[in-house]
């Protein structure tokens, strides 16, 4: 009978319940008469001696909390049945600091569910102290109690992770608000090197936002973990928008989710500007990576994140850059943005694509592109690229031209695209791959031409009857004598126009890539009008052709905004930027600079030369201001700002106001090529006069540069002042006073026709080359257009053109390139 009741009684006992590690609730005076082993407050090892079945005595061990006994005296869980004393031991050892404290922060919620789950989670992670254990399961109450405290900044030895690491990864929103109210250190990191926001950047704004409570540090927030990801990285990675949105918010760097970071963080974008443009971005584009210039939807906010300072030529988990994002949209004002300030028009993307790659497929998708999801954009992208200078002829992985793209095609713009490529040089493909007739070595197509009346009607660059003789005798005197001494009287004279001064610039953008050498460097004189002025100011204080076309591009919608006048408080600030705020005239050596304005002070209104050199007046002893009008003389040259001059020279009436006595100089000397000739000649007759022969600069060649031949076009009023009778007549009387008002403006600031016949005929007559580059464009525009489809098609027109004049470029580039120079 005894046997049997021993049987019965350890079928009632827990310590041989199948599963050793589940919490049982049991009686705490079943246990009166165990020895005990270990005890640690409330937690205890029993030592349980049992009968066995079959008459042999055996023994088991059991872990057992007790509960308070003040709140549930007859309360107390198994956690542990085991029959093996080591497990049993190392079990106690592992629970003896976490269980008892746990019942001591939180005694009323120490259920047996809750026990089950810290028990269970102490065995998956026995490194982990208290504190990770309540920052597991939010038991925020554990962190008021001092003993928990020292505990939470403590890391695991294994992995190094800390409760916030814990709270975090875990989501407990709560937790981790508690944890932050706290001075639990932000900037540890786990085994893997992440933060606390390589975490938080996968699981949810609130918890981003609760770790603001105290400033991320730029280091922390930015630190690259061992698998080379910073937190913004793995925020776009686990498409997590949002999180994207709060990281940038806290101090993320904007260029920390590209894949070529460069590791000197320091720019962000903060909370503000975040917030002023999370609508602004494209969210479906952040699981890509990059930086906000990638996602930006509009040309605003694209600026705003560019003068943030995202990397332009950073890219994405795909290899591409922002520009590649904007030209597979067709998005070409934020293109046009993008090349304003710089990025990389030839930047290699995912399968080697150029932009240029990217535009073609675009606008002549097939079935298998990448792009062919997004709709198709006319030539305007692929125009844009190119006055930028992309490279034509670049070819991507698979050894594909962009040329080779557009033939291939069977869709879209086909023929117009292999045009636009064709016309500037766009090679065909040297070995055949599939190629159509469009880039086929032995093929004839070459696309279909714009149906434009003045695209193809290009004058040469000088008259074959007044200097085609001329050219080449001068030709044939450098030849004759290489190593004469250093050229001192080439002359470069640049229109006035407004905007039209892109043109300009793209023609000079030509000049220099046939020269081989800066343009500077080859002309001792440089005259502008108005937008031409400003330009040889900008040349002369250092920067390129290239670099004001991407400045004026960049000006144009800063400047000419509403209606006119515009104000000119963006143009003054952008003329201070780039030519100082100081600088003098005087202070630019070389070249000789003159830069004409208008003293509107007086009546008729006189021509005023800015220089920065002595004029010939000042050479002969004689005064500078007229005797008849005693107004003060305008600075010395040692005076004279550059900025200002810039500024009086461009101050057109109606569209900015006057700047001091000045007008802008296109009113008396819109294309300055003869006013320059007449100073050369006054200032070397000057200098004869006073006995300074060795300083004499005769002109050995004169190019001037236009801002475009535009179209012919009917005029259907002739008799403007002719009046009818009543309302209608009027009317007619009205448009017709316009008209002729038109007509004495165009006339008065006329730079082409009979005034470039006449600088052609002085040149002839004293036996000076005369090259004049003024590319005829297939429409009209306005001194302020900002329209970017119509400006870059007539900078492509003005490529075509240059292009199309290559053997006078080469003839003019001969007489140019200073002694000894070897072109590149």
């Amino acid at each position: 009978m005894s046997f049997l009741r021993g049987f019965l009684g350890n079928l009632k006992s827990p310590r041989l319940e199948p599963e050793p590690h589940k919490v049982l609730e049991v009686k705490p005076d079943e246990y009166a008469l165990y020895n005990i082993l270990a005890r640690e407050d409330a937690l205890i090892l029993y030592q349980c001696a049992m009968g066995s079945s079959v008459g042999a005595d055996f023994t088991s061990y059991d872990i057992v909390l007790h509960k308070e006994v003040t709140r549930s005296p007859h309360a107390a869980f198994s956690v542990l049945r085991t029959r093996d004393a080591t497990e049993a031991e190392d079990g106690f050892v592992l629970l003896r600091d976490k269980l008892p404290l746990l019942v001591e922060c939180v005694p009323d919620a120490c259920t047996k569910d809750l026990i089950q789950e810290v028990v269970t989670l102490i065995r998956a992670n026995p490194s982990w102290n208290l504190a990770h254990v309540a920052a597991h399961l939010a038991l925020v109450d554990c962190f008021k109690n001092p003993k928990v405290l020292p505990l939470i900044g403590e890391a695991t030895s294994d992995t190094r992770v800390t409760p916030l690491h814990v709270a975090v990864r875990a989501q407990k929103l709560a937790a981790v608000q508690a944890l932050m109210a706290t001075d639990v250190p932000l900037d540890l990191v786990d085994q893997n090197g992440d933060t606390i926001y390589h975490m938080a950047a996968i699981t949810n704004k609130d918890i981003i936002r609760a770790l603001s409570a105290r400033p991320a540090s730029p280091a922390s927030i930015n630190e690259v973990n061992s698998d080379g990801y910073t937190p913004l990285q793995l925020a776009c990675l686990a498409d997590k928008p949002e999180c994207v949105r709060e990281l940038l918010k806290e101090g993320a760097d904007v260029n920390s989710a590209s894949v070529n970071l460069d590791r000197n963080i320091g720019t962000f974008l903060g909370k503000d500007h975040v917030e002023q443009n999370v609508h602004n971005f494209q969210i479906d584009d952040m699981k890509f990576g990059g930086t906000p210039l990638h996602w930006a939807k509009t040309t605003q906010c694209l600026e705003t994140m560019i003068e943030l300072g995202c990397d332009l030529d950073a890219k994405n988990f795909q290899g591409n850059t922002a520009l590649h994002i904007m030209v597979a949209r067709s998005r070409l004002s934020c293109v046009v943005s993008l090349l304003s300030h710089g990025a990389d028009v030839d930047a290699v993307g995912s399968d080697g694509d150029t932009p240029l790659h990217t535009a073609v497929r675009v606008a002549v998708p097939s079935q298998e592109n990448w792009t062919s999801f997004l709709e198709q954009s006319d030539a305007s992208v692929i125009q844009a690229l190119i006055v930028f200078g992309a490279d034509v002829n670049r070819i991507n992985e698979k050894n594909e031209t962009p040329r080779h793209l557009a033939s291939t095609s069977r869709m879209g713009k086909r023929d117009q695209v292999i045009y636009t490529l064709h016309a500037v040089g766009a090679h065909r493909c040297s070995v055949g791959q599939g190629c159509a007739n469009g880039c086929a070595p032995d093929g004839t197509f070459d696309g279909t031409a714009p149906d434009k009346p003045n695209f193809f009607n290009a004058p040469r660059l000088y008259n074959d009857l007044l200097g085609m003789a001329v050219v080449k005798s001068a030709l044939r005197r450098r030849r004759e004598n290489p190593q004469r001494k250093k050229q001192s009287g080439r002359v470069l004279c640049l229109d006035g126009g407004g905007i039209r001064g892109l043109i300009i610039i793209r023609e000079l953008i030509s000049l220099e890539m046939v020269l081989g050498c800066p343009i500077m460097e080859c002309f001792d004189w440089v005259a502008g009008t108005s937008t031409g002025g400003v330009l040889a100011l900008l040349l002369a204080c250092g920067k390129t052709p290239r670099r004001c076309l991407q400045l004026y591009f960049g000006l144009k919608d800063k400047v000419f905004i509403g209606s006119r006048p515009h104000d000119a408080d963006s143009l003054e600030r952008f003329l201070q930027r780039e030519m100082g705020e100081n600088t003098v005239m005087t202070d630019i050596t070389h070249p000789k600079l003159i830069v004409t304005g208008v003293m509107a002070d007086r009546h008729p209104a006189a021509l005023h030369l800015f220089r920065n050199y002595d004029s010939p007046k000042t050479i002969l002893g004689w005064e500078e201001n007229n005797s008849e009008f005693p107004a003060p003389a305008p600075p010395h040259p040692c005076e004279q700002l550059v900025w200002r001059a810039a500024r009086a020279s461009g101050a057109a009436p109606t569209y900015f106001r006057p700047f001091g006595r000045f007008l802008d100089g296109g009113l008396i000397s819109n294309n300055p090529t003869l006013d320059t000739m007449t100073e050369i000649i006054e200032y070397n007759a000057a200098l004869k006069a006073t006995g300074q022969e060795e300083h004499v600069e005769p002109m050995e060649v004169i190019v001037s540069v236009g801002t475009g031949k535009v179209p012919t076009v009917p005029v259907t009023v002739i008799d403007m002042l002719h009046m009818g009778t009543g309302i209608l007549g009027a009317a007619k009387m009205a448009f017709g006073a316009k008209a002729l008002g038109q007509l004495i403006v165009d006339q008065a600031t006329q730079a082409n026709g009979r005034l470039v016949d006449r600088a052609q005929a002085w040149c002839s007559a004293i036996n000076v080359p005369y090259f004049r580059l003024n590319a005829p464009i297939s429409e009209d525009m306005c001194l302020n257009e900002t329209d970017n489809r119509l400006l870059v098609r007539v900078l492509w027109e003005t490529m075509v053109y240059m292009r199309g004049s290559r053997a006078e470029l080469d003839e003019l580039a001969e007489l140019l390139r200073p002694v000894n120079h070897v072109p590149h």
